[in-house]
């Protein structure tokens, strides 16, 4: 990927950092976070914000072209979540639909979610896609929610959803 326009939510975290790091070398990057610091670069946007302020987030699209977006911001705590499981909502949920219509809204052609292996819950061995599905927490069961919305919101991007010949994670993987 070279040349684009990318908008990385999450991008002050472990995961985040590393992926802006690496995306610099050939894009400019949009950072959304609502905290942690990232090195000076001329390529690099950091907004502090939270994904779940609506008006921020109208705002940023408005004034930016993004042509992908990396959603790896998220309340993560399983054992906090069982204590507050609101906040995983909020910003787990909400925030990750509120992120996905802005995409729509501005026909951002790529959209990258990154969920959670808790959504499988106590499994032993390694974890595959044909590993059944428990969520057993909040937090999973929010990052569960996030990954059935961006499905949903990816089946909106083509005319016959999932059967269409230009399907969007085929497209995706092509790129």
């Amino acid at each position: 990927m070279k040349g684009k326009r990318v908008l990385v939510t999450g991008g002050c975290g472990a995961i985040g950092s590393n992926l802006v790091a690496r995306l610099l070398e050939d894009n400019t990057v949009t950072v959304l976070d609502c905290d942690g610091a990232l090195p000076s670069h001329e390529r690099l946007k950091y907004v502090r914000n939270l994904i779940t302020d609506r008006v921020a987030l109208s705002d940023l699209f408005r004034e930016n072209k993004f042509d992908v977006v990396f959603h790896l911001a998220a309340s993560f705590a399983n054992e906090r979540s069982v204590e507050d499981p609101m906040l995983d909502l909020s910003v787990n949920l909400d925030g990750t639909v509120y992120l996905l219509e802005e995409c729509r809204k501005h026909d951002v052609k790529r959209f990258v979610y990154a969920s959670s292996s808790s959504c499988y819950g106590q499994v032993e061995g390694p974890c595959k896609e044909s590993t059944k599905l428990f969520p057993s927490t909040p937090y999973a069961v929010s990052k569960l929610g996030g990954e059935q919305y961006t499905m949903v919101y990816m089946l909106f991007r083509t005319p016959m959803g999932l059967r269409s010949p230009e399907r969007p994670i085929s497209k995706f993987m092509e790129d």
